[in-house]
């Protein structure tokens, strides 16, 4: 599933398989199967840091978020993913429930023409 929005002048767009290509080469994410990944990462903001100054810059979404230092986080492994630079994966606490959307599965017991449509 592929999630487009639009907020004013800045389009953001989400693929959970997209994600899952470019997911981190550790062992934390490597292991996992499609469905697991999604049950089991979210996305998170990637908050810049200046040592120099002391200050964290929040001004790409203008608040702070929850800190979920002891959870495994990990960056996308491949630069061509939109979001490389701003974004990072992390495990979840606990998993959700992934949302198939699109066709059903055909029923084992459907029409031959059913199974073939589906294919």
């Amino acid at each position: 599933t592929v999630t487009m929005q639009v907020t004013g002048d800045k389009l953001s767009i989400q693929s959970d398989l997209l994600d899952y290509t470019c997911r981190p080469i550790d062992q934390n994410f490597c292991q996992m199967s499609l469905w697991e990944f999604v049950e089991w990462t979210c996305k998170e903001i990637i908050e810049f840091y200046f040592p120099a100054s002391g200050s964290l810059d929040l001004s790409h979404d203008g608040h702070k978020k929850r800190s979920y230092t002891h959870r495994p986080r990990g960056n996308f492994s491949l630069g061509e993913h939109p979001q490389f630079t701003t974004h990072r994966l992390r495990l979840r606490t606990k998993p959700v429930i992934p949302v198939l959307i699109g066709d059903s599965v055909p029923n084992r017991d459907g029409s031959q023409e059913d199974k073939e449509a589906f294919c």
